[in-house]
């Protein structure tokens, strides 16, 4: 039920048990009667998977023949469609589902209440919250499970591998009769949110929209209705979805691709939401099926909603003795399942699943440091009664040269990942951005040193062949410059220690000029402290190690030196920093003054 609407027939709990009763009188003719009432309920505990509110609804009838009773659980919920998500209760919900077949090993579909429970319990503990009920309607026991664990659930009429194009009239009538019959058998349960029209089948425009009718028809609350996975490609698939008028898309993910679940997002669009009702498995051809290798991919579009649900296929091993083919070869049954034909768990399958609704990743995510690391100095720069003053670098950093500069460093990191050999993602999980911290004042050995900011975090200025050129106007005896390191390469891994990547000109009021050299492994050197399989130290004799900061504890560990550079006393007009070498970026984040 939705919230705030109802319908029964005679007399209804409107609360949990303990609640107030309304009772109506009903006036009938002898023989069959269908009487409709129509009440509001104010407030209602509404249902979801968290919480699993249900209400009782009882129908009593007494005549001069005899007295009749009947009782259903029931509950209230919203479900609608926002966009490519789903929202219950006006919230975004990630369907977190798994398939599930009514069998039991040696007892086909006869399974007892007791073995239904353990599944639908089993399925809950997972840590799933949507159960896809295939291919044919499921025992009303099943129903009344989800509604008490709190899962959601979808039905389908057993319309599974047909062909829509060709079959009888009698066939699609027997499956819209069972799609009926199931519609007015569970419609008042809230776990049910959504039916589908048919599983892996050729479907036509013709059918959908006749079963999407019926659908509406039969189902007071008009839960979303679709197709699970017509088969065609993508493109063609969509437009079947689309001409049909069912709610969202939907797909069988079984095909061996490194970024299957970026690419089948972007060919659905996102006009609706996307599910993949069965996945779980690759094909690399020849026989070679194996299960997924890692799912943080598919984590990865759920938290950027680009997915809207999943359902791992499937729960349990069933048996399949028709099929000849690499699961079934050895002894008939199915071994797709996270548990086996008597509800055991089959590992490591299983933790994988469960680990992923959790929102585990399976590779760990980089940790990034949310401040830099102070590194000991080797030698106070500094005299003891001297006064270090921050440059304001803010101005430079938000200017249209900077920004030109640190998209083409982005852009050269984003080769240099790809083109590495390794970890040829890497620039993708790190956001694609040059990024440092939010931690902008920075003390090194009681000197204060202060870093621009572009959208809350920390930046460098970056040296290009046409500068920066930075103000500094103030009497100087020692400039203390923080960065001088390079990106994404550098010293030692390429270049020859002494050779020049920049020049610094040091501009005095009095017209006086001093240039410079900044030279590799003297006063600069490659910012990352990894390369390739190896830890290195790059070295600069000339300046101090001073900060570090750990983008990703195995691929980007960078170090920021610290190059301080004795003055003669006089005022200092400016400093204008040029590049001499292209390959690399050479970064400044910071620079304090010395008077003495």
């Amino acid at each position: 039920m939705q919230p705030e609407d109802a319908r029964l027939s005679c007399h209804c709990d409107t609360g949990p048990v303990s609640s107030r009763q309304r009772r109506a009188v009903c006036s009938y003719d002898e023989g069959m009667n269908e009487v409709p009432l129509q009440f509001r309920v104010h407030a209602p505990a509404l249902w979801s998977p968290e919480e699993p509110n249900l209400y009782l609804l009882q129908a009593n009838i007494q005549s001069d023949t005899g007295k009749d009773e009947w009782q259903y659980r029931t509950g209230f919920r919203q479900l609608q469609i926002k966009g490519t998500t789903f929202e219950l209760n006006g919230e975004p919900i990630a369907l977190r589902g798994i398939c599930r077949m009514e069998l039991w090993k040696d007892q086909g579909f006869t399974m007892t209440q007791a073995q239904r429970e353990q599944d639908m319990r089993g399925i809950k503990k997972m840590g799933a919250n949507f159960v896809r009920l295939q291919p044919s309607p499921h025992d009303r026991g099943i129903i009344e499970l989800a509604d008490e664990l709190g899962l959601l659930v979808s039905e389908e009429p057993g319309c599974w591998w047909a062909d829509f194009r060709k079959c009888l009239r009698s066939f699609m009538d027997l499956g819209l009769d069972v799609l009926e019959r199931n519609i007015c058998r569970d419609w008042n349960s809230p776990s049910v949110i959504c039916w589908f029209l048919g599983n892996e089948s050729y479907f036509t425009v013709t059918y959908l929209k006749e079963a999407k009718a019926l659908c509406k028809r039969v189902d007071p609350l008009q839960r979303p209705v679709s197709m699970v996975h017509e088969n065609a490609e993508p493109a063609e698939a969509k437009k079947l979805f689309d001409e049909s008028g069912m709610y969202f898309h939907d797909w069988h993910a079984y095909i061996f691709s490194e970024d299957k679940f970026q690419k089948l997002p972007e060919a659905f669009g996102d006009s609706k939401p996307l599910t993949f009702s069965e996945w779980g498995w690759e094909d690399l051809g020849n026989g070679d099926i194996f299960h997924e290798r890692y799912l943080d991919q598919l984590l990865d579009q759920i938290e950027a909603s680009r997915i809207a649900g999943y359902m791992f296929f499937d729960w349990d091993h069933y048996p399949r003795f028709t099929r000849v083919d690499w699961a079934t070869d050895q002894d008939g049954i199915l071994h797709s399942g996270a548990v086996d034909e008597l509800g055991q768990k089959c590992e490591p399958i299983y933790s994988r699943i469960a680990g992923l609704f959790a929102g585990k990743r399976e590779l760990r995510t980089a940790i990034r440091d949310e401040r830099p690391r102070v590194v000991p100095l080797r030698s106070l720069p500094y005299g003891d009664a001297s006064r270090v003053v921050p440059v304001d670098l803010q101005a430079i950093a938000t200017g249209e040269a900077q920004r030109i500069a640190r998209a083409a460093l982005e852009k050269s990191m984003e080769t240099f990942w790809a083109t590495s050999g390794y970890a040829q993602d890497q620039w993708a999980r790190m956001g694609r951005k040059i990024r440092l911290w939010r931690e902008l004042g920075i003390e090194l050995a009681g000197a204060r040193f202060r870093c621009p900011v572009i959208e809350d975090e920390g930046r460098p200025l970056l040296v290009t062949s046409e500068g920066p050129v930075i103000p500094i106007r103030r009497i100087t005896t020692q400039l203390h410059v923080l960065g001088q390191v390079t990106s994404p390469s550098g010293y030692p891994v390429i270049g020859i220690r002494g050779d020049v990547v920049a020049e610094y000109i040091l501009q005095y009021k009095d017209g006086h000029q001093a240039v410079l050299p900044v030279r590799q492994g003297i006063e600069c050197a490659q910012a990352n402290c990894i390369s390739g399989a190896s830890r290195i130290s790059p070295i600069a004799t000339g300046a101090q190690p001073a900060l570090e900061f750990i983008n990703d504890p195995a691929r980007e560990r960078y170090q920021l030196l610290l190059w301080s550079i004795p003055l003669q006393g006089r005022e200092l007009a400016s400093i204008r920093c040029i590049s001499k070498d292209g390959s690399n970026y050479l970064g400044i984040l910071a620079i304090s003054t010395e008077e003495a």
